[in-house]
């Protein structure tokens, strides 16, 4: 794995991440991880399925997250996005580098939650041959988000929107204590939230996923592999279920008693999502 920094345009700097296979490279991934995490080692098997079909994966922290800036890890605005189409902005930024790098080569988009609502963001706005959305952040599950705080969630980020709201339960991440003891620890102390998300950052989340529903979805046009759980307790599964409905080219796929951390689950669960991604790249003729 190889590690730089890259200066953002909107002044911040990135820390960037590429992982190169051995030989050939068939096609590339731009890889995008969730709220509150950065690009920590339970991606990695991920990484190594990509690499295995030939694919170079990239990725990068996103703003305020892991080890990109602009905060010191100790202050309450880590992990809140300023802009969801500036974060989006810099992922296009990061892959047309890597276009460059590797022209005439297939890219696909690799989204985890949040990284999957910013993965329908770059889809809209930049031409990719497609996108994987693993637990995509398009509704708020009730038990991490009850409904009488979205319901007003919107006047409380006009009015509060420094005021820290919601927390992610670690437990809910996934089925694996090593999973859900990590997040506890080393995300949670040294690369977390610091309290919890913020009611601005919920506005933006929340103003993005109507946009998304309200749209029905029509300006994502490039094959889409939707996976989620079913009892996933930080994106609701409605979310992905009106989704599959609208995406023009979708194929969706829905893991029994699966938790947010698909990719990092019970191996039943996570065997059975590296398969559905390898078959579904074989069916794009990407492998």
């Amino acid at each position: 794995m190889n590690v730089e920094n890259y200066k953002s345009q909107y002044g911040y700097d990135l820390a960037t991440y590429e992982w190169i296979p051995e030989g050939k490279v068939s096609f590339l991934v731009y890889l995008m991880h969730g709220y509150a995490e950065y690009n920590h080692r339970f991606y990695l098997p991920l990484i190594n399925l990509f690499k295995s079909h030939g694919g170079a994966v990239f990725a990068h922290d996103h703003f305020g997250h892991g080890e990109s800036g602009p905060y010191e890890k100790t202050d309450r605005n880590r992990c809140q996005l300023r802009s969801f189409h500036e974060s989006a902005d810099d992922i296009i930024a990061r892959i047309e580098i890597v276009k460059e790098k590797y022209p005439d080569t297939k890219i696909i988009l690799c989204g985890h939650s949040m990284g999957g609502l910013l993965s329908c963001l770059v889809a809209e706005k930049y031409k990719v041959d497609g996108a994987i959305m693993i637990a995509p952040a398009l509704k708020i599950h009730p038990n991490t988000g009850p409904p009488w705080l979205v319901a007003i969630g919107k006047w409380i980020g006009w009015l509060v929107p420094f005021l820290k709201v919601a927390k992610v339960k670690s437990e809910y991440v996934s089925r694996r204590a090593d999973v859900v003891e990590f997040y506890k620890t080393t995300i949670k102390e040294k690369y977390g939230d610091n309290g919890g998300s913020t009611a601005g950052f919920g506005l933006k989340l929340l103003t993005e996923q109507d946009r998304l529903l309200n749209e029905k979805y029509k300006n994502i046009t490039c094959p889409v592999l939707l996976t989620q759980g079913t009892d996933d307790f930080l994106c609701a599964k409605e979310g992905a279920d009106i989704a599959a409905e609208h995406l023009s080219n979708v194929e969706y796929k829905v893991y029994q008693d699966g938790y947010h951390q698909l990719h990092a689950d019970l191996p039943e669960t996570t065997d059975a999502l590296f398969r559905d991604i390898t078959l579904w790249l074989k069916n794009l003729n990407i492998v």
